[in-house]
């Protein structure tokens, strides 16, 4: 079976005040032992689960582009090296900071099996850049879009967000504009959210002005600007030219199962039975194959040093040929690995979260195969309030509809409803 892979670099040389992920700063670099934990965890993986290659490969951080051109070619070599004969990674997306990103990492990057650059920009107003402690500058951001233009032959995406504190709406155009003369594949457009425990809300508590209707009139500028400039929205935050829509991103909202690797990271799996431990069970599958799938998510720990040490006790060769190995893993696993046991409720509840995130939307007979055991035997119009409740009035109001495609039958909000993607989803 292929299947999605995510890979967490929790380095950062400096946090960002609005950051609310699992990082950890200050960090120049990245040490060996850290990547050798990450491969030993996905040859781990992918021998247990008799995993067939990654589908897809998202190393994201965190600060990823504080990786050595050296650790970049190891670590996404020894990845692809996994696929059995014949299987292709279809996409590998690495995330770079401008500031950290130089001329020999991005020739290594072109010249390795990386498909997809993520650059982070957020913004080229340096006076906002500067109140939420952004370490990039604006002009560290332009030197690494000049290398990329220089370098660079694949698909890149990048960012903005919406109503940073200190910058107008005609400054956000402005840096926008000037980002699009670099031709990105994909932009995602976020509006800034004020995350409590972060920097950036106590200084708002203490008197920072922040204004969020601002914030959703940038956003809603922005919008309407990449649509201006060719970039279709097919998600929330995700807007992309024709066919090069983020692949890995995909996998997360249509509810497939991915591995996750690396310190804080997190994955989600499928299992036939309801027991991911039985030797009888047929492994990880689609959660569209099988009516009767429990989901199981692990959440790896957060303690750096301890998963470096456990990982690094359980080499690849070691994996490969000792079969005891993996059982030995298995238990002690509990010491380095978070498990939690999703109920049919949840699954339903994260699909049609996740589902109704994409123009996309939800699929009515994918819906009825997987969850028609609950209240609502797999029905998704009764599920929805067709006749008589939230899909009804959205639907009424025009911001929903339904669709046919390749035979399957469609809900999902239009670009206009996912503005309301919130009331929607809590009505529900």
């Amino acid at each position: 079976m292929e299947i999605a892979l995510y890979i967490h670099l929790p380095f950062c040389a400096k946090r960002c005040d609005y950051c609310d992920f699992f990082s950890t700063a200050p960090f120049s670099s990245v040490r060996d032992s850290y990547v050798s934990a990450l491969i030993n965890q996905a040859f781990y993986y992918k021998k247990k689960y008799n995993i067939s290659a990654w589908k897809t490969i998202y190393i994201g951080g965190g600060t990823p582009s504080l990786l050595s051109s050296s650790q970049i070619t190891f670590l996404v070599n020894s990845l692809v090296s996994m696929n059995d004969k014949n299987f292709f990674t279809k996409e590998i997306t690495m995330e770079v900071n401008p500031e950290s990103l130089t001329e020999e990492k991005i020739i290594t990057l072109q010249n390795s099996f990386v498909t997809r650059l993520s650059v982070g920009i957020q913004s080229l107003n340096q006076k906002a850049l500067d109140c939420v402690s952004r370490l990039c500058t604006s002009e560290q951001a332009l030197q690494g879009l000049e290398l990329i233009k220089t370098y660079w032959q694949k698909d890149f995406s990048t960012d903005s967000i919406a109503g940073l504190p200190f910058q107008s709406e005609a400054e956000f155009i402005l840096s926008m504009e000037k980002i699009l003369e670099y031709k990105p594949s994909h932009f995602s457009l976020y509006t800034l959210t004020l995350e409590e425990e972060t920097p950036l809300y106590r200084k708002v508590c203490k008197g920072l002005k922040f204004d969020s209707d601002e914030a959703d009139r940038q956003w809603l500028t922005g919008k309407k600007f990449l649509n201006e400039n060719g970039y279709e929205q097919y998600e929330v935050s995700n807007f992309s030219k024709k066919g090069k829509e983020c692949l890995h991103n995909l996998s997360y909202w249509q509810q497939e199962p991915y591995l996750g690797l690396g310190s804080g990271a997190v994955g989600t799996l499928y299992f036939a039975s309801g027991n991911e431990d039985d030797e009888n069970a047929p492994g990880i599958i689609p959660a569209d194959t099988c009516e009767n799938f429990s989901g199981v998510r692990w959440t790896n720990t957060k303690n750096i040093s301890l998963y470096e040490n456990f990982w690094n006790k359980y080499t690849r060769k070691c994996i490969e040929e000792n079969a005891a190995s993996i059982q030995e893993i298995d238990e002690k696993l509990s010491s380095v690995i978070e498990k939690e046991i999703l109920s049919d409720s949840d699954l339903e509840l994260e699909y049609l979260m996740m589902g109704f995130r994409s123009l996309k939307g939800v699929c009515a007979e994918t819906y009825e195969k997987r969850f028609a055991s609950l209240e609502w035997k797999g029905n998704i119009s009764r599920r929805l309030g067709e006749e008589k409740g939230v899909w009804k009035d959205f639907s009424k109001n025009n911001l929903a509809y339904k669709y046919n495609d390749n035979g399957k039958t469609f809900y999902a909000l239009n670009e206009e409803g996912l503005l309301f993607l919130n009331k929607f989803l809590l009505d529900l």
